[in-house]
């Protein structure tokens, strides 16, 4: 039997704390490059929803420069086949002429109103991404101060763990080195990595087992290190 007193028991105590605190912000640490994985993701996305745009707006101009084009020609046909009605000399050769006039003034019309719809596409098209293009220098911003502020807690982090690790140097330099023996031994034993566990009622509060009667009672003395027989913790016991 270890023999132990209430100081030593709450120096052992101290150190499960000051681990369960390195371990919380560790996890935290642990999703940092995650976090700033996911904001950098998110603005890449966003980007390409901005190259989207632009890319579809620039088609928009190519398909409404290729109507000019397009327009131009019909336009130089219609002039010559004006030109080739004056020189026609029967009846029949100036009907078919006329007929080809209005067949290629109507594709002209067909051609404008395209344009026109190609138009309001491009002005839709340019007003949407110029509000993106406003969203995306927002969300530059926003994403560099969120990483600023996570690095600047990470940061924290790291600090606060260097601090906790020389607390626990501190106060496991207190302690007899079979007592930290056995603390570490006790972590091992169980899942969770925790070394000790309070008792209430004759209930194990790690493992949720009854103790036996004789060994919550000479645990009330704090006189000495106690195991559960279940889950192998060192038990502790404190007045309610």
């Amino acid at each position: 039997m270890l023999k132990i007193d209430k100081n030593q028991l709450e120096n052992l105590l101290r150190l499960q704390e000051i681990e369960a605190e390195c371990s919380k912000i560790s996890l935290v640490l642990d999703c940092v490059a995650e976090k700033l994985t996911g904001l950098e993701t998110r603005l890449r996305e966003f980007e390409k929803f901005v190259q989207d745009d632009e890319s579809k707006l620039d088609d928009l101009r190519k398909l409404y420069r290729s109507k000019e084009s397009e327009i131009q020609l019909v336009a130089d046909k219609v002039k010559k086949s004006e030109q080739k009605l004056r020189s026609v000399k029967t009846n029949k050769e100036y009907q078919s002429s006329l007929k080809e006039i209005e067949d290629l003034k109507a594709i002209i019309d067909r051609i404008e109103e395209e344009m026109i719809e190609s138009l309001e596409h491009i002005e839709e098209t340019e007003k949407n991404l110029d509000l993106k293009r406003k969203e995306y220098v927002t969300l530059c911003e926003e994403v560099r101060q969120e990483k600023e502020k996570i690095k600047a807690e990470s940061e924290e982090g790291r600090e606060r763990i260097a601090q906790l690790k020389q607390c626990w140097d501190d106060v496991a330099s207190q302690l007899s080195s079979d007592l930290l023996d056995k603390f570490r031994t006790a972590k091992t034993m169980n899942r969770s990595g925790t070394a000790m566990a309070i008792v209430r009622n004759s209930i194990c509060l790690g493992c949720h087992m009854n103790i036996p009667p004789q060994m919550y009672n000479e645990l009330q003395r704090l006189d000495s290190l106690k195991f559960c027989p279940y889950c192998q913790r060192i038990l502790y016991w404190k007045e309610s």
